[in-house]
């Protein structure tokens, strides 16, 4: 059974210097950090001119169950795609 949620993606921070805040929600539980969904979110904020190709954007999440996260996220633009995206962060 695969699992499904929703991830959601704010410029509302709740520390200073982070550009986002993401909430990974499914069946009762909610992550931490979500890599695979942090991957999925720099993509879209690059392909649609939120965040320039290349420049890192740092997320937050987790405050809400007291488990905070900070992931650094980057991804590139070549031949009009999304490339080279890169999640890292605790």
């Amino acid at each position: 059974d695969r699992e499904r949620g929703i991830y959601l993606v704010t410029r509302e921070t709740r520390v200073a210097g982070r550009q986002f805040h993401g909430r990974k929600i499914a069946r009762g539980f909610e992550d931490p950090v979500t890599g695979s969904a942090l991957g999925a979110a720099i993509a879209w904020l690059v392909e649609h001119g939120v965040v320039p190709p290349g420049e890192k954007a740092v997320f937050e999440q987790g405050t809400e169950i007291q488990r905070e996260g900070q992931a650094v996220v980057s991804a590139n633009r070549a031949e009009g795609r999304v490339t080279e995206v890169r999640v890292g962060g605790s």
